[in-house]
């Protein structure tokens, strides 16, 4: 017969204290998977935390997606007109709201109301071959954010002209990362991470940990860096994947505003800022923009970096140490071990990362 045997505590002596136990969580959304890994000491608070910030993410799917013909974005598309303005939710106006923000910033590399165009270069992706010259022109005439109307009084949205289309891609998913941690934050979970397969924002860290271990690699060839993430986020944009060969060149599945077309000057951009919806709309803008005007708007917005994988050309980063940025430590590289994952278990050996970043918690 077996006896339980209680722990010594002799008097005077706190009690062990309990270590919060590392969960991960997977679920589809948005046409990605969403990672989520908590440091929690009650099981059935992390999983009911995790339940919910899924929820937010699959609602705002729902409300943001350009996909789906009953999405709220959707409808607005199909019902604002000059004259007619529209109440929409919170979530649809902040994300327009910031969206003009960095169409400004960015000189109109971020374009909110890019879809007819990003619609026919998919068509044109699909049909191998480049669009018909007025065909595009007619596409570029519906096409600007400064036919968007907000009315932050009333929360309305108003259209300036017919046709306007939206298309989230460069900053929905961003924003469904930062509203999972606010959801997990408000279930009572403060140490957390939000992986939407390459936007990541991170709560308070690890245990014993000054941040989130996450793997820099812009181009997925190889990693560039490994940073300790803690309160702010990391986003990455580039044509690793979704190239397509046309007339001889090569171009991009992100679409440039200006042009119309695929972008033909190839880079992976790795953007980092307090908020994970400014760091997916500044990767974007940055892979619109030429290097130098890139790094100049980083430069601008005083607690962003960024790095940018030219390929062949090089590599840039600015600024020159990512350690300035408060949420941001970086991992010195003779702290690694060649081949090992510096936040493996145990010493063990991981697979490659994930195109961009590869998050992990001890």
């Amino acid at each position: 017969m077996t006896a339980l045997v209680p722990a010594c505590v002799y008097p005077g002596e706190a009690p062990p204290k309990p270590k919060p136990q590392r969960y991960e969580f997977a679920q589809r959304s948005m046409g990605v998977e969403f990672r989520i890994l908590i440091y929690s000491l009650d099981p059935e608070r992390a999983r009911l935390a995790a339940r919910r910030a899924f929820q937010r993410i699959q609602a705002l799917d729902d409300a943001l997606s350009n996909y789906k013909p009953d999405s709220e974005l959707m409808r607005l598309c199909r019902l604002a007109e000059p004259g007619l303005p529209i109440p929409v939710s919170e979530d649809l106006f902040r994300v327009l709201a910031i969206s003009k923000r960095l169409h400004r910033l960015s000189n109109g590399a971020f374009e909110i109301s890019v879809g007819p165009l990003t619609q026919l270069w998919r068509r044109s992706r699909k049909l191998h071959r480049l669009p018909k010259s007025e065909i595009l022109a007619a596409a570029k005439k519906r096409v600007g954010s400064e036919w968007i109307r907000l009315d932050h009084a009333r929360h309305t949205v108003e259209f300036l002209k017919r046709g306007i289309l939206l298309d989230p891609g460069g900053i929905a998913k961003g924003y469904a990362v930062d509203q999972a941690l606010l959801s997990l934050e408000k279930n009572g979970i403060h140490s957390a991470l939000v992986d939407g397969s390459g936007d990541i924002a991170a709560s308070d860290p690890p245990p014993d940990l000054p941040g989130w271990k996450i793997a820099i690699s812009p181009s997925g060839d190889r990693v560039r860096t490994w940073v300790y993430l803690a309160h702010g986020a990391i986003a990455t944009s580039g044509d690793l994947y979704g190239r397509v060969i046309l007339g001889g060149k090569r171009y991009s599945h992100i679409v440039d505003p200006k042009t119309g077309l695929g972008l033909v000057d190839s880079k992976a951009v790795t953007v980092f800022h307090p908020s994970c919806t400014y760091a997916d709309g500044l990767a974007t803008a940055l892979s619109v923009l030429s290097p130098g005007k890139g790094m100049a708007l980083i430069r601008k917005l005083g607690k962003a970096g960024a790095i940018l994988d030219l390929g062949p050309k090089g590599l840039l980063q600015e600024p020159a140490d990512l350690g300035l940025l408060p949420y941001i430590q970086k991992i010195p590289v003779e702290t690694i071990s060649p081949g090992k994952d510096p936040s493996s278990q145990n010493g063990k050996e991981k697979g490659p990362p994930k195109r961009g970043k590869s998050p992990e918690g001890d």
